[in-house]
């Protein structure tokens, strides 16, 4: 769907995420030449033809910055609308999607101290799994790791419609956005994955998706 520009809210956390955006340039020249070729995520706004962006935040900047009046955009109703519940600990599981196998050590140690004196301020994002009573993240897998440490009972979740794979793994791809702690083969392997599904390897679409540099 081709929505206005100015119908497209931004929260501060996401002007944060634009703000912190690297290698933007070269993704303007790219969609000067040759276009928006993948379209950004919203979900409804409260304001009448408002949508609020949940993914696509280099994609929404560039366009901004070529000063283009109008983008492409998906439209999910289901996306961050649920309500906030409380989920066992025990019954959630890590994302076997997640190509993500590290996690820094420092930030864990903070997060886990954050968690201990405030408790968990933002919701983990979960889906049904197909085991009954039981839950795959979707978002919040450092949080939830902190709250087995902490051996808290529940945990805030907001539970949304599960995902078919390739939108699993692409939603993977875009949340876990800092790579250093990536290993290779996991990464390599999902990528394969996602090539296969979507039958697709030009390699700026896949760097579109995915935020991965493709060699």
């Amino acid at each position: 769907m081709i929505l206005g520009i100015n119908q497209i809210i931004i929260s501060e956390l996401g002007k944060a995420r634009i703000r912190g955006r690297r290698g933007i340039a070269a993704l303007v020249e790219s969609i000067r030449t040759e276009g928006q070729l993948v379209p950004i995520t919203v979900i409804p706004s409260s304001k009448p033809d408002q949508f609020v962006l949940v993914d696509g935040y280099r994609r929404y900047s560039a366009i901004e910055q070529l000063g283009i009046d109008h983008i492409e955009a998906n439209i999910v109703d289901h996306a961050h609308t649920g309500k906030v519940t409380e989920l066992p600990v025990a019954d959630i599981q890590p994302n076997p999607h997640n190509p993500r196998r590290l996690f820094d050590e420092e930030p864990m140690a903070v997060l886990l101290e954050s968690i201990r004196a405030l408790g968990i301020l933002v919701p983990i994002t979960a889906y049904e799994s197909t085991v009954q009573g039981k839950y795959i993240l979707l978002d919040g897998e450092r949080r939830w790791r902190c709250a087995n440490q902490l051996s808290l009972y529940t945990a805030p979740a907001i539970v949304v419609e599960r995902p078919d794979d390739v939108t699993n793994i692409l939603t993977m791809f875009h949340i876990h956005n800092v790579r250093e702690g990536w290993q290779l083969m996991p990464t390599a392997l999902k990528l394969k994955q996602l090539i296969e599904s979507l039958g697709e390897s030009n390699e700026r679409v896949l760097h579109e998706l995915t935020q991965l540099t493709i060699s």
